[in-house]
């Protein structure tokens, strides 16, 4: 897995904000509370360079974290870069056309779906099962239940990766303009836990991607269960 790298003065800033706010709330610090976060990564590729994608989602995953760390670790002109990724306090910056931090949101929804996972009352046994995309730009809100404007859904065990790493659940999946009717500019992405409806665990939008003939974007969330005191 990649190495997650944070900027001192943001961590250093969210961790006082996030200890006041607890203190305020609850009477004691976060050491005492159990969190969750998570990280998104949205990037667009030449289809070209990406077809082992579509030869073998189920690696997704594995295949994205190869190029991710190759990125990383190399100057070479032979490695392939995405045209455009979007990271939620990611990757280190790699040598990539557009650079943009995301804001993200586990749901009430899917924080209630986690809750009851853990005290086998959930509906859903089978998890979190699909990834989605969609064009809607509102932002996202604890609230939400459902894409604002969806145009995909792939289901990851036939269709990409989910797996447990450590703490983290994971999860990737690849769009191909095939997978649209028409050329779209994607902007949301979303994990539910049916092939349509089902609970939005976690939702996030981003700066619009134009997936035209000849273009791939893929979608990697890991999603990490942490206690307070490593905020």
């Amino acid at each position: 897995m990649i190495p997650i790298h944070y900027d001192d003065s943001i961590r250093a800033e969210a961790r006082d904000r996030f200890k006041k706010s607890c203190e305020d709330m609850f009477g004691f610090g976060p050491e005492h509370l159990t969190l969750q976060y998570n990280t998104w990564n949205i990037s667009l590729w030449n289809e070209d360079d990406m077809k082992i994608l579509q030869e073998k989602p189920k690696d997704t995953l594995y295949i994205l974290d190869k190029m991710w760390k190759e990125l990383a670790d190399t100057d070479r002109d032979t490695t392939i870069r995405p045209l455009s990724s979007q990271i939620k306090l990611g990757i280190p910056r790699c040598p990539i056309l557009k650079y943009n931090p995301l804001l993200n949101i586990i749901t009430t929804s899917g924080l209630i779906e986690l809750a009851k996972r853990g005290t086998a009352e959930a509906a859903t046994t089978t998890g979190t099962t699909h990834g989605a995309v969609g064009i809607g730009t509102t932002a996202e809100a604890l609230a939400n239940t459902a894409l604002q404007t969806e145009k995909s859904r792939k289901a990851f065990d036939t269709a990409g990766t989910r797996a447990v790493s450590g703490t983290t659940e994971r999860y990737g999946l690849a769009f191909s303009r095939s997978d649209f009717s028409v050329d779209e500019n994607i902007s949301e992405a979303g994990l539910f836990t049916k092939a349509s409806g089902g609970e939005c665990i976690a939702r996030v939008v981003a700066t619009p991607v134009s997936v035209t003939t000849g273009r791939i974007i893929t979608m990697q969330v890991d999603v990490t269960h942490v206690n307070g005191s490593q905020i």
